[in-house]
């Protein structure tokens, strides 16, 4: 797991994620959170389908970022044939040329001169997690509410703080399993 600038490394990591399972995975999706300028975003990507999508808490109006949208075509692009190569090869098509579709569908927005956005992506992986789908579409997240309530955002404040406590916790029992005195 060593960060690298490597193009072949890179695709051929992500050709092993995109088929894990030997493959089966026709219904697994996954996330690729990013992080410009303070601001966070997420793609959703469905190899099976060739999608990405990319979920904006400032609003689907603002234009995909194009380093984000080069960096997931280049490596998941060539990752994306090699997966097509050993598990899609009934689609001679797709097998030749993949391609990547991607679709900024609406989600819920921040409010506007808010820092919650690394939250509102915590909750839009949540939620896309608890539908089980296949992937994102653009009626995924309800018209109405247009922004996630107090309450949305704080049961992600507890997860979160479930999750840290847990692992806190975990450390420190491993601690006194190997005979360390914590005082």
């Amino acid at each position: 797991m060593t960060p690298t600038t490597d193009e072949e490394v890179r695709s051929d990591y992500l050709s092993r994620v995109f088929g894990c399972k030997e493959g089966n995975n026709v219904n697994q999706l996954f996330f690729a959170h990013y992080n410009d300028n303070m601001h966070w975003r997420l793609t959703v990507i469905s190899p099976w389908n060739g999608l990405v999508c990319w979920l904006d808490p400032a609003g689907e109006e603002n234009e995909i970022n194009e380093f984000a949208k080069k960096i997931i075509n280049e490596y998941e692009l060539e990752g994306l044939k090699k997966f097509n190569m050993v598990h899609r090869k009934d689609i001679k098509k797709i097998k030749k040329n993949p391609y990547i579709e991607w679709k900024q569908p609406k989600c819920p927005r921040q409010p506007q001169y808010s820092k919650v956005c690394g939250y509102y992506v915590c909750r839009y992986m949540l939620e896309i997690i608890q539908k089980r789908v296949l992937w994102v579409s653009d009626k995924f997240f309800q018209a109405d509410p247009c922004t996630y309530s107090t309450e949305n955002i704080d049961e992600i404040r507890d997860l979160w703080a479930k999750y840290v406590l847990e692992l806190e916790q975990d450390d420190i029992n491993e601690g006194n399993e190997d005979g360390m005195d914590i005082a």
